[in-house]
């Protein structure tokens, strides 16, 4: 997933990362995923030198996204996160309008089953400081949270939206509650202050 900064003329990227898998001598195996933050700025994704078009190596993928030391979001054991993709956001303020500007927002799900999940928020600078990366959990005591999405409104305040999910019998038919969180920056690297969930409206036949 992508966002845009144009006040800073920056790009950031957010994907589902994954270890190496490590297994013992009785072939017992572990694995440690979790969410890469990638920052980039305009001026070296149009470079044909630094970001050359077309499929590229690992040295030029490198050269494109970590001119910025990438972070990483939301580490967990595991060979996968469940709840669905990641999203981010930028605060689009120019730098010094307020607490937060230009600061970027991650929220993704955290849980080794889908029926275990918590959803969590990451505040990091522009810079890609996010202190230790762990974010906040924001999902309450919702049970089977997922399909995270944050936006940042013009004035600063940080909006997510997911979905809590209810298997109403043995078949897995569900329903939806589609929940709404508000949070007040800090100044990244320092976590928002966020509102309890807030239920926006059931889905009793979901698509």
């Amino acid at each position: 997933v992508l966002a845009a900064d144009p006040a800073r003329d920056t790009i950031f990227m957010a994907d589902d990362r994954f270890d190496n898998v490590v297994c013992d001598p009785d072939s017992t195996c572990s694995a440690i995923s979790g969410v890469g933050l990638f920052r980039a700025s305009a001026t070296t994704l149009l470079s044909a030198n630094a970001c050359p078009k077309g499929t590229h190596t690992e040295a030029q993928a490198t050269s494109c996204w970590e001119a910025t030391s990438p972070a990483f979001l939301f580490k967990q054991p595991g060979f996968e996160l469940g709840g669905g993709q990641a999203s981010i956001a930028v605060d689009e303020r120019a730098t010094g309008a307020g607490t937060g500007a230009g600061d970027v927002y991650v929220v993704g799900s955290k849980g080794t089953t889908l029926d275990n999940l918590t959803i969590f928020l990451a505040a990091c600078t522009n810079s890609l400081n996010c202190g230790d990366g762990a974010g906040i959990k924001i999902s309450g005591s919702d049970s089977v949270p997922g399909l995270p999405y944050v936006k940042v409104r013009p004035d600063g305040l940080i909006t997510v939206s997911y979905v809590d999910v209810t298997s109403t019998d043995a078949a897995r038919n569900e329903t939806w509650d589609i929940k709404f969180v508000t949070c007040k920056p800090s100044g990244a690297p320092k976590a928002p202050v966020c509102s309890a969930p807030t239920l926006v409206t059931h889905l009793d036949q979901p698509l």
